[in-house]
């Protein structure tokens, strides 16, 4: 019986063996019998989040705000968080400002990825994310400068979903997993920016939102 073990044991082995030695030798992007997708160029990997506030239910956003973590890209990583503040009858009290933490990644996005952050003010700073789980999964992320410091606030996450889309006349492809927030804020120096949120309204999505896992590829 011990013998018949050993014996068994020793083909289990030795067909592990082979199948890691074809495995090894097989095309790359392959594995086994798994058939390689159509080759695409990964241009960034990261997370695009973003939270509006309206000037009515259903109105224009007067406040609205972007955060897009690079975890990946040719020239390294970065945070990019972009704020906007509209519509104010003080013109003091408007402004459009791109935080960045990586001038590399910044020049890269507003080249290839996205082109429209180049129409706001580019300021060094920098940029924290702080999670909580006290009344259900929240989150803020800080974009500080010497002038300002913008908390940028999603609360009660809920469950992802998976997307998977076209962009720019199907010349780019975008996955990614949007993760709705219950309600969400944007914080300047310590005050509430202008306008309301709403769940709905004043661009693409929910009016708060993660984009986590976010890949775009040509």
């Amino acid at each position: 019986m011990a013998q018949g073990v050993w014996l068994g044991a020793t083909l289990a082995f030795a067909a592990s063996v082979t199948g890691l030695a074809l495995a090894q030798d097989a095309p790359s992007g392959t594995f086994g019998a798994v058939t390689p997708q159509k080759k695409t160029k990964v241009v960034v990997i990261g997370e695009n989040n973003a939270v509006r506030k309206l000037d009515k239910e259903g109105g224009q956003a007067v406040a609205d705000a972007e955060l897009f973590r690079v975890t990946w890209s040719p020239v390294g990583a970065g945070v990019i968080c972009v704020v906007s503040v509209t519509g104010q009858a003080n013109a003091k009290d408007n402004f459009r400002v791109a935080i960045y933490d990586n001038k590399a990644v910044y020049d890269y996005m507003i080249k290839e990825i996205r082109t429209d952050y180049a129409a706001y003010m580019a300021v060094q700073g920098t940029i924290s994310q702080r999670d909580s789980t006290a009344g259900g999964f929240s989150r803020t992320e800080t974009c500080r400068t010497p002038q300002r410091s913008i908390d940028l606030v999603w609360k009660q996450l809920g469950a992802p979903n998976f997307v998977d889309i076209a962009m720019f006349n199907n010349t780019v492809q975008m996955a990614l997993n949007i993760v709705p927030a219950a309600c969400g804020d944007i914080v300047v120096d310590g005050k509430p920016a202008p306008g309301v949120w709403f769940d709905k309204g004043g661009g693409f999505g929910s009016g708060a939102y993660l984009a986590l896992g976010e890949t775009w590829r040509r």
